[in-house]
């Protein structure tokens, strides 16, 4: 069910950098998925295209928290029938991050996200939007890092996203 995302408007880039939308196909027959390891990004966040491109291949940045190495559970549901298969995603050998702060990385990016998510629930709230766009920094921060985040990187994210669910309406 999920929608293509189009092309950017107002991006310095040539049409050609964009990675085409990447839909399963609903058709009858083999197809091919290719996971990027990236959760959904967190909605409402500002969008745009690295410079950083790859020919056809180019995807709008942010893009949602990364997955940490370990054992998922891949699901497809077909006419009502549910298959399942196992997945254990690898460390990538180049990567010398130790597991535990990628797994703090990871933690703390799903926090923003589902605070982010909430962005429309304190659309009249100047406070909470500044509140908010700090965590859309702090997001992009940790999305761009390859380093273990600081202790007061994580303290700072855990007083925002405290500050936002004190001044966001009860779930």
């Amino acid at each position: 069910d999920d929608v293509p995302e189009p092309m950017l408007e107002g991006q310095q880039v040539p049409p050609r950098w964009v990675r085409p939308p990447q839909t399963l196909s609903a058709e009858r027959g083999m197809h091919r998925f290719v996971w990027d390891l990236h959760y959904e990004r967190p909605k409402g966040v500002r969008l745009g295209y690295p410079i950083s491109a790859i020919d056809g291949n180019t995807p709008a940045e942010p893009r949602g928290p990364i997955a940490v190495p370990g054992n998922y559970l891949v699901r497809l549901t077909v006419d009502g029938a549910e298959y399942t298969s196992p997945l254990h995603v690898v460390m990538d050998p180049r990567v010398d991050t130790p597991p535990a702060a990628l797994q703090t990385q990871f933690d703390l990016s799903m926090q923003i996200k589902g605070i982010l998510d909430r962005r429309e629930e304190g659309a009249s709230s100047p406070r909470l939007q500044s509140i908010f766009s700090e965590l859309e920094s702090l997001y992009r921060l940790l999305q761009n890092s390859d380093q273990a985040p600081g202790l007061g990187t994580v303290a700072l994210v855990n007083q925002r996203v405290a500050a936002a669910e004190r001044l966001l309406p009860p779930r």
